[in-house]
């Protein structure tokens, strides 16, 4: 049996993301890149879209959930990533694979 490995580099394209989140379409909508805010931390039932006034901005528009844990957002730019640059024969240097 055959095996194909391919590596992403995903802290260059994390990086790129939270520097600059025009990058890709995924995460354009960030409007928070470096902190995450408590209330959406503990929420019993939180939506992709949840608003909470004391976090200033929508959960979807933060990059970070909890001081450890991406978004959603980060990760869709990665399955994202991985399909393209590995599968689809993406051009921006960030997979190496057969």
């Amino acid at each position: 049996m055959d095996a194909s490995f391919w590596a992403l580099d995903v802290d260059a394209a994390l990086r790129r993301a939270l520097e600059d989140p025009g990058a890709w379409p995924q995460t354009a909508g960030l409007r928070n890149t470096t902190d995450s805010c408590a209330e959406y931390h503990y929420a019993e039932t939180l939506t992709w879209d949840a608003f909470d006034e004391n976090c200033g901005v929508r959960y979807d528009e933060y990059a970070w959930k909890d001081p450890l844990h991406p978004t959603h957002v980060l990760h869709n730019l990665t399955a994202a990533l991985v399909v393209g640059e590995c599968f689809g024969g993406g051009e921006g240097g960030l997979c190496e694979g057969p």
